[in-house]
């Protein structure tokens, strides 16, 4: 997808004149290659979401010991937070939950954002061939 992504970035970034001058076969093109991208952007997300609810899971697990020792009136979240301060593992836990949560709110609906464009694509595609063989038809008469 990678070499791919400025061709991507552009199909994304076409504006509606641009859309007009493309033919049928750099339609279906465009519609192909947004829904590999949609693909990868929802396996990527799909990662994450694993990653975050490992390393949450495991949090807890590190967590669970500590936080019963603790005066029950104070906040969870402050509780967590003093840990945090002191257990390294559980940082380290900490922060893979933040970055993994931080890069799935990014890709929150872009996927379906993505392959909405890429079946836009596809029924402008098959418009243009529509108009095409029409014209092929009426030209052969």
């Amino acid at each position: 997808v990678s070499h791919n992504l400025e061709h991507i970035e552009n199909f994304i970034n076409m504006s509606y004149k641009q859309l007009q001058a493309l033919g049928a076969e750099e339609c279906a093109e465009g519609a192909y290659l947004l829904s590999q991208y949609a693909f990868f952007v929802q396996r990527e997300q799909n990662k994450q979401i694993a990653i975050n609810n490992w390393a949450q899971s495991k949090l807890n697990e590190c967590l669970s010991g500590e936080i019963m020792n603790m005066d029950s009136f104070i906040k969870y979240e402050v509780k967590i937070a003093e840990i945090v301060k002191t257990n390294n593992v559980a940082a380290k836990l900490m922060k893979i939950t933040v970055h993994a949560t931080s890069v799935v709110d990014r890709l929150n609906f872009l996927s379906s954002n993505i392959k909405h464009m890429s079946d836009m694509l596809l029924n402008l595609h098959r418009a243009k061939k529509y108009k095409n063989a029409g014209e092929y038809n009426d030209q052969r008469q």
